[in-house]
């Protein structure tokens, strides 16, 4: 039997009216058309609505079809039709399969009308467009229902939003394209940033007024190590710059949130809310250079928890780019190991954390180690910590540990390490110093040095302590605190350490030498004695500080008053306490001393110099007086002045104060310091009675106006 021939397509006609509404224009059935729709595919037939309503539309093909009534100014409400005839935008559409004639009554729709106040200066012609949106609920999700140029609004920037199903609630947002002033949502009173704040409003409705704020922006910089054509990358859109919301342990950098690059390096986002925290991104598609989020030192990183946070307003977010790291080294092949190529060792970079999903980067394979252990990994980001670990071809794995020690099989014990050369994974440890010993304290005698041990390749080593003086062992200095003495005045202080370990060789390294422990200062007190001192010489002593270098200083004590100077010695079975008199060539005046060390004292002690006063003296002026008397008698006082070794004859006045009255003598040379006076006859009281001495003019230069204390006199 020959084969059936092909059976011809079966077209079926939809015709009908539509019915407007009473008073609407029939010749405005212009703008309003149906769309005949198939089941699949986008061959679509468009039916023209004439005049009186009537239209017609043909199938070219059998299916199940559906009708779309639409309405380009907006009069009435986009929807498919209906089993009545009715235009509804989420109902049941009807289905048509043959020729069928039927009635479309479509609904007027609803306008929300508002206003946009736009931030002072903004032109939208010069500054980009901006459309309104709006969203409408479906089901369980909001989805979009339509968009409102800018174009549209009036100069005052009013609008009306038509096409509005009546009855239902609508949400909007201001999307602003140039980024020039913030996209945001309506929120009633307010102008949100999202949609979850935004407020609903039901068709018809109005008072949908925008107020969107000037957005903030973020700028900063790229740059690229030397030899690198940065702005040949940019050029070919190799290298991009995008921003994610932060804090977020998944950033996404979507395209929508990237900025441009200028040729410079430059770039600068747009349309930020203030405030608005960020993480920066950088990377090269190509590959030249590495990726990641900005750091606070501007380098890149795949680690959430080091990217900088950026606020929006920032102008400093500058980034270093670098070109791709690698690691290389050696592995220490054993002895009894036989190498075969087809089963080499490998060495591997691990992250030590999971990188950002979105800019994973750094290669996690595993390289073959050569015939000679030498090997070097793909790439492996600069900024990332890695654990490296080894894989036998027994299958057995460890990890590095540093190049002086071996590498263990506990991945928790693992040392971290950035891309690196010369890595080394060594068949046994090495004692290693790897920050030499350091000596700490202040250099002078008396205080207390102490040893800091510096760092080892052996985990916690003990560590013996060895003291130099001049690079030579001091005897019994071998602890970690070393209390400078004399011997070590005019030398350098060192201290050696010594490291072991089980496992390990024993080490020593010496630390850098202190400054040359200086001089110890000497201090000179210098006293003016009254015994000795009189109006031709003056009486000193002189005590010499060493801080407890020495005991009994030796050197040479010049003295010098006025004119005259005096040189004495200084001698041991002094015990750096000399008295002295120097001739006095004027009254008062400074004395000064200067001590120079010799002998042995010369090796610790520092040169120093001293000075006193020498004033006026105060004698001591002492009264006697009875307790009582009887009243009507006279009272004797005696009054004694007292002016040391400078004279035993003092002259001058002495005026005594009873009550409130006085008596005043002459103190003459011949009463030798000591004169009685006898005071009129007293009435009955107490009397306060007092003595005061005032020199002649011969003594006045030498001797102080001193008074003495008060005694109680009765008379009764």
């Amino acid at each position: 039997m020959g084969a059936l021939p092909a059976q011809a397509a079966t077209p079926f006609t939809v015709q009908g009216k539509v019915s407007f509404p009473e008073g609407y224009d029939p010749a405005d059935a212009v703008h309003t058309y149906l769309l005949l729709m198939p089941p699949t595919g986008n061959k679509w037939i468009r039916a023209s609505v004439a005049s009186d309503g009537r239209f017609s539309a043909t199938a070219p093909d059998a299916g199940n079809y559906t009708l779309r009534f639409y309405d380009s100014s907006q009069t009435f409400f986009d929807g498919v039709v209906t089993a009545d005839g009715s235009v509804s935008d989420d109902g049941a559409a009807r289905v048509f399969s043959s020729d069928t004639t039927i009635t479309v009554t479509p609904r007027l729709s609803a306008v929300i009308s508002g206003r946009i106040i736009l931030p002072d200066g903004y032109d939208p012609e010069r500054d980009g467009s901006f459309d309104i949106v709006s969203y409408v609920q479906r089901t369980t999700s909001w989805v979009g229902a339509g968009v409102l140029p800018w174009h549209l609004l009036e100069d005052d920037g009013t609008f009306e939003y038509r096409g509005l199903e009546p009855g239902t609630a609508y949400r909007f947002e201001l999307r602003d394209y140039s980024k020039t002033f913030l996209s945001g949502y309506y929120g009633g009173d307010s102008y949100v940033e999202n949609f979850e704040d935004s407020v609903s409003v039901v068709a018809p409705g109005s008072g949908v007024v925008f107020t969107p704020p000037v957005a903030s922006t973020i700028t900063g910089r790229l740059t690229a190590p030397a030899g690198t054509d940065l702005a040949q990358l940019i050029a070919d859109e190799d290298v991009q710059v995008s921003q994610s919301p932060a804090p977020d342990e998944y950033p996404e950098f979507r395209h929508h949130r990237r900025a441009e690059v200028a040729t410079d390096g430059t770039f600068t986002f747009r349309g930020l809310w203030p405030g608005s925290k960020v993480y920066v991104a950088a990377w090269s598609g190509s590959e030249a250079l590495e990726r990641g989020m900005v750091d606070a030192a501007g380098a890149l990183t795949l680690d959430t928890t080091r990217a900088r946070t950026v606020t929006s307003g920032a102008t400093d977010v500058n980034i270093s780019m670098r070109v791709p790291s690698q690691f290389s080294g050696t592995v220490e092949l054993p002895e009894s190991f036989r190498y075969d190529p087809e089963e080499p060792p490998t060495v591997r970079p691990v992250p030590s954390k999971d990188e950002v999903y979105s800019l994973q980067w750094s290669s996690r394979k595993a390289v073959p180690v050569g015939p000679d252990g030498s090997f070097t990994t793909e790439r492996a980001h600069s900024q990332t910590d890695f654990r490296l670990e080894l894989t036998w071809p027994d299958g057995s794995v460890v990890y590095w540990t540093s190049n002086d020690t071996k590498p263990t099989a506990d991945a928790d014990a693992a040392s971290l390490v950035r891309p690196v050369t010369a890595i080394v994974f060594p068949t046994h440890n090495r004692q290693v110093n790897r920050s030499v010993p350091r000596v700490t304290g202040e250099v002078r005698f008396g205080s207390t040095l102490r040893a800091e041990g510096g760092t080892w390749s052996a985990p916690s080593p003990k560590l013996g302590y060895q003291w130099l003086r001049d690079g030579k062992p001091v005897a019994g200095a071998t602890s970690a605190s070393y209390p400078i003495t004399a011997a070590d005045v005019g030398s350098r202080l060192s201290v050696t350490v010594t490291a072991s370990a089980p496992d390990f060789t024993t080490v020593s390294a010496t630390s850098a030498p202190t400054v040359v422990v200086p001089k110890v200062p000497t201090t000179i007190a210098v006293k003016v004695l009254k015994k000795g001192t009189s109006r031709k010489r003056v009486a000193l002593r002189v005590h010499l500080g060493t801080a407890g270098a020495e005991t009994a200083p030796t050197g040479t004590l010049r003295v010098r008053y006025g004119k005259k100077t005096r040189t004495v010695k200084v001698l041991a079975k002094h015990r750096g306490t000399r008295t002295l008199t120097l001739t006095r060539t004027k009254t008062t005046g400074t004395v000064s001393a200067t001590f120079t060390p010799t002998g042995g004292s010369a090796r610790h002690l520092a040169a120093a110099t001293g000075a006193a006063k020498v004033v006026k003296v105060a004698p001591k002026v002492t009264i006697k007086a009875p307790k009582k008397v009887a009243k009507g008698k006279r009272a004797r006082i005696t009054v004694r002045v007292n002016a040391h070794d400078l004279t035993s004859r003092p002259t001058g006045k002495v005026r005594i104060t009873y009550g409130k009255k006085t008596r005043t003598v002459a103190l003459k040379a011949k009463h030798r310091g000591k004169i009685t006076v006898t005071l009129p006859r007293l009435s009955k009281g107490t009397y306060k009675v007092r003595a005061r001495y005032s020199p002649s003019k011969t003594w006045k230069k030498y001797l102080k106006v001193k008074s003495s204390t008060r005694v109680t006199l009765r008379a009764r």
